[in-house]
């Protein structure tokens, strides 16, 4: 006896000639091209998402200065530069005050128009603090003070993010 057959396994027998061997052998020729071509597009999406890798960056937008009513912080703009999310927080001495965010699409001081108002009502340390958080903000941002006094010891943080 040849094979596994006992009494509890049958034996089949198929003749070859009934196999359509040229057939199968297209067949499988098919799957590994599509196998090929699967593995490709695989490497390119790996090296894609790669090159994307999350960016992150944190600024220290100003330290320990003084802001007089309508001026801007250190007089600088900050250029989102197309991250997703912009996190600023701040502290300040005195009596707080009120920071106001504004936007343009050029690196312009005029023309800004304003988007949050940031009011510095939380103590932490005795220094009066706050944190926003902005999706998708514009290109070009800044900080105003419009809150009527002089902030002191402002400290601004930046960070940008995916």
């Amino acid at each position: 006896m040849s094979g596994n057959k006992n009494a509890n396994t049958s034996r089949v027998c198929i003749a070859t000639d009934d196999i359509p061997i040229a057939l199968v052998n297209t067949k499988l020729d098919h799957l590994s091209d599509n196998l090929d071509t699967l593995a490709t597009k695989l490497d390119v999406l790996e090296t894609t998402l790669t090159e994307i890798g999350p960016r992150s960056s944190t600024t220290t937008y100003l330290n320990g200065g003084t802001v007089a009513s309508g001026n801007a912080v250190s007089g600088t703009i900050i250029n989102t530069d197309d991250f997703r999310y912009m996190t600023v927080w701040g502290t300040c001495g005195g009596d707080g005050g009120s920071i106001v965010a504004q936007y343009n699409s050029s690196n312009s001081g005029s023309g800004m128009t304003t988007i949050k108002v940031m009011d510095a009502e939380n103590k932490v340390n005795s220094e009066n603090s706050w944190i926003e958080v902005f999706e998708h903000p514009a290109q070009y941002v800044r900080f105003v003070n419009f809150s009527g006094q002089s902030i002191t010891s402002l400290k601004l943080y930046i960070k940008l993010s995916n």
